[in-house]
């Protein structure tokens, strides 16, 4: 087939399941023999190692500010909608397969909506979901973070400036985009999927295609932990990944005499939670204990899984299909998590991970505990998380599930996923 790919960013920057799940689904398509054109923005850095053709014509949200988000509208849309017709005109594909256009006005969907081309969505979080009313109304809710624009803010809301625009703009809150039919949409869990099923869209019979993992990139460690004092978290380090909760459950430990080290592998995407967590780490009597190395590739993630003994997945928000739990489980690592998303249609608590209530740093403590101290729970969960990704999540058999989606929606039939 030939595919062209529509993505805010390409490639997208390294930060969780879904980036990773669009970069090697790209290129997996091309090693099956497939011509992958990927139509991006003009943001971000060029992949030398891609063997997919990229171009970067579009234009993109520098930031999700709501002053930012209306010029864009006025000055990128109708450009973005000529440079996909132009290119739709020139390339003839067979399928247009979209990942995320977030980034991006909406425009583009109103194209694909009057494009004869099949056209293919593959659902990772809820940026399809939100009417433009809603994400209107997100915006003007979100407070910023320096001072001087809060206060401007709150100066447009409290002289009407926010009536005002609405009222200049009620025919583009009318216009939204209409949704895709639902067998042209595959989501990456069931709990992504319901969100949508929440929020009035008909998507039940829609299928689910969760993210893989490539075993050969991420190889089981030769021999089980033999204890659980070396901890790892992997994720962006905002407050809503609870690493907070880590801290207070490791100073609960340290009380109960198990002193423990703390590697937080991600990237810094909170101006002051970091600072906080200092404060906390301080607080607690955990100095020394605690190691920032930031955002690191595949490979270096790899090796970072396979020198540690235990994950602690913290989230306290919603998480769709958390792809770090699945490395950690493919290099034989045991698994701490809450379960707040998509990740609670494989977890298996005392079989293939351990689970806390989330937020809660005393049960955390307890479970970390029970790890250290009872080898066999340690290798039981280890050997089953293992057996989990292997059995189910081998990334070339998602692969193959989601190339099926593909040609269904090619053939117009209903999806087999």
């Amino acid at each position: 087939m030939k595919i062209v790919v529509l993505q805010d960013l390409y490639p997208p920057p390294a930060r969780g399941g879904y980036p990773q799940a669009c970069r090697s689904g790209v290129e997996s398509l091309v090693a099956r023999g497939h011509e992958v054109v990927v139509l991006t923005s003009t943001r971000g850095e060029t992949d030398p190692s891609s063997r997919a053709r990229v171009l970067r014509r579009l234009r993109c949200y520098t930031s999700d500010s709501l002053g930012k988000r209306l010029r864009g509208m006025m000055s990128f849309d109708l450009p973005n909608r000529q440079c996909l017709r132009e290119l739709l005109e020139q390339e003839q594909p067979d399928l247009v397969m979209v990942w995320n256009l977030s980034r991006l006005p909406d425009g583009l969907r109103e194209e694909l909506n009057h494009e004869r081309t099949p056209v293919a969505y593959y659902v990772h979080d809820r940026w399809l979901v939100q009417s433009r009313r809603e994400r209107w109304e997100d915006s003007w809710q979100r407070q910023p973070y320096r001072p001087e624009r809060r206060l401007v803010k709150g100066l447009v809301v409290g002289f009407g400036g926010k009536w005002v625009l609405e009222v200049l703009l009620r025919k583009w809150f009318r216009d939204s985009p209409a949704f895709p039919p639902w067998h042209n949409v595959a989501f990456v869990s069931e709990s992504c999927r319901d969100e949508y099923l929440h929020a009035g869209h008909k998507v039940e019979l829609a299928g689910v295609i969760p993210n893989g993992v490539d075993l050969q990139r991420f190889p089981r460690r030769s021999e089980f932990p033999e204890s659980a004092t070396k901890l790892l978290f992997v994720g962006r380090v905002e407050p809503l990944k609870g690493i907070d909760t880590i801290l207070r459950a490791m100073a609960s430990c340290q009380q109960r005499g198990i002193r423990q080290q703390l590697t937080v592998v991600g990237p810094e995407d909170h101006p002051t939670y970091r600072q906080e967590l200092g404060h906390l780490q301080q607080e607690l009597g955990l100095d020394g204990q605690v190691e920032y190395l930031g955002a690191r590739t595949q490979e270096q993630l790899a090796l970072t899984y396979q020198s540690h003994d235990v994950l602690v997945f913290s989230s306290v928000g919603t998480e769709r299909f958390p792809l770090v739990l699945l490395e950690a489980m493919a290099c034989g690592l045991p698994v701490v998590t809450t379960l707040t998303g998509g990740h609670r249609e494989y977890v298996r608590h005392g079989d293939n991970a351990l689970v806390y209530e989330t937020g809660d740093g005393e049960d955390l403590a307890k479970q970390l505990e029970r790890l250290h101290r009872e080898e066999e729970v340690r290798h039981r969960v280890a050997r089953g998380g293992h057996q989990c990704v292997t059995r189910d999540y081998d990334v070339e058999r998602i692969q193959d599930r989601l190339e099926r989606f593909l040609r269904d929606v090619v053939d117009g039939a209903r999806p087999t996923v």
